[in-house]
């Protein structure tokens, strides 16, 4: 199961700044969904009175034992372009992973972080579905918005070279090698 939140809008929502961003996201959007199909959904977050709350963090865990927190996007910008700095745990025990994953659901789905849902794998997309407009929840289902095609064409060729560049010697773009 993977769940991913996600900005509502782009940091950056102009009429030039804004389809770029919003092709890259609905691009992650359609291969995880092809990948992992039911198993994979997007959410973000709002406040109480309904605004949209800027998600900027970039954490990743898996399984309750392995982690990363750090500066780096999801992209090859941030891989082979930017200085990014990133730190992996793996924690065998689960501890520091798991309570760092039951504090941030706690939040985002707005339940105590002793409530006994949290405590497992199992089920956590049933889990984050069943809490869709919940009282303190704070998450809605994020579905990016596909673009016109005229738009897409001019907006993908923007991303690539602006916005998500290949940073990686000419010999070694195209490959799955850094």
């Amino acid at each position: 199961q993977v769940i991913a939140v996600v900005p509502r809008f782009p940091e950056e929502d102009s009429m030039i700044g804004g389809p770029p961003m919003k092709y890259g996201q609905r691009l992650a959007w359609e291969r995880l969904h092809d990948a992992g199909g039911d198993r994979f959904a997007m959410f973000d977050l709002e406040n109480d009175e309904g605004t949209p709350i800027y998600v900027h963090a970039k954490v990743c865990i898996v399984d309750d034992q392995w982690m990363t927190i750090g500066s780096d996007n999801l992209n090859l910008r941030s891989w082979s372009h930017d200085s990014e700095l990133t730190c992996a745990v793996v924690d065998p025990d689960d501890e520091l992973p798991r309570n760092l994953r039951t504090s941030l659901w706690a939040e985002h789905l707005g339940l105590p972080e002793d409530d006994a849902r949290l405590a497992g794998l199992d089920g956590a997309l049933a889990l984050w579905e069943a809490r869709l407009g919940a009282p303190g929840s704070r998450i809605s289902r994020h579905d990016p918005p596909a673009l016109s095609r005229r738009t897409e064409r001019w907006a993908a060729r923007a991303y690539r070279r602006f916005y998500d560049p290949d940073g990686r010697p000419r010999w070694l773009r195209g490959t799955s090698e850094f």
